[in-house]
């Protein structure tokens, strides 16, 4: 394993969570679709995190581990943008919402987890935005 970072979803666009470093250990639980993010039980911390697979290394074939999708913690300090809209133009899509007011210590940004059609397949694909609009 090298140094990795474990989020608290299958993607960068995820905030940290905790370090992974060279000899830690994990017991993988799951993974996303494409298998190219684990969701681990690391050994030395208190709560499950998710990897990218590149980083870690695994015994076993990461296919026969089950696919799931995690619950992303949440604050009841914020509530969720409103009068949220998309639109396609073209191969183009725009997102659109209000703007949550947040002080400067806990804005961190829109996250947005979209499935895209690539290469005539749906992916799962979390996507970081600090404003609206945001175009996928």
């Amino acid at each position: 394993m090298v140094q990795a970072n474990c989020r608290y979803g299958p993607g960068s666009a995820y905030l940290y969570e905790w370090g992974l470093f060279p000899g830690n250990r994990v017991t993988v639980l799951g993974r996303n679709q494409d298998g190219s993010w684990i969701y681990v039980d690391p050994w030395n911390y208190t709560d499950y995190c998710w990897a990218k697979t590149e980083f870690l290394e695994l015994d076993g074939d990461i296919s026969n581990v089950p696919q799931i999708r995690t619950l992303l913690p949440y604050t009841e300090f914020y509530w969720p943008p409103t009068n949220v809209q998309a639109s396609r133009n073209g191969d183009q899509v725009m997102v659109a919402w209000y703007l949550v007011p947040m002080s400067l210590d806990d804005d961190r940004g829109y996250l947005i987890e979209a499935w895209l059609c690539q290469d005539g397949q749906l992916r799962f694909t979390p996507l970081h935005f600090w404003t609206s609009p945001a175009f996928l």
